[in-house]
């Protein structure tokens, strides 16, 4: 079962890697899998740069976040829209959400994303 999941995960990252409209997931913050560029309207995840974080937050050196603007944007569920922004949701122990940063302001979007193909996150072996 494992070598199908690795050879499925790798399928995978060969073809997010042919389409700048594909984007491979394989963060516990949300399900694994591939997901699809898409309209605002037709998202139900976006990607983000972080916002200056709450005072005694740290995020990983490697995401998008102020002194890092080319770093790998974040992604999360959207829960709601919220005036300008939304209102993001994302699963684990320590997630970089809405409930940690409030609503996301829409200048802080990368990209909007649907799943395409998701592989259930129990099942990933990594």
């Amino acid at each position: 079962m494992k070598w199908v999941l690795l050879t499925v995960g790798g399928v995978l990252g060969v073809i997010a890697a042919a389409s700048p409209h594909l984007l491979l997931v394989r963060t516990p913050s949300v399900p694994v899998g591939l997901y699809i560029r898409s309209s605002e309207s037709g998202a139900t995840y976006v990607t983000f740069c972080l916002p200056e974080l709450p005072p005694g937050i740290r995020a990983p050196a490697h995401l998008c976040q102020p002194g890092n603007p080319d770093g790998r944007p974040v992604i999360k569920q959207i829960e709601r829209r919220v005036g300008e922004g939304y209102v993001l949701v994302g699963q684990g122990e320590y997630p970089l959400d809405s409930s940690v940063l409030g609503p996301v302001a829409h200048a802080h979007i990368v990209g909007f994303y649907r799943p395409l193909i998701v592989i259930k996150t129990f099942l990933y072996p990594w």
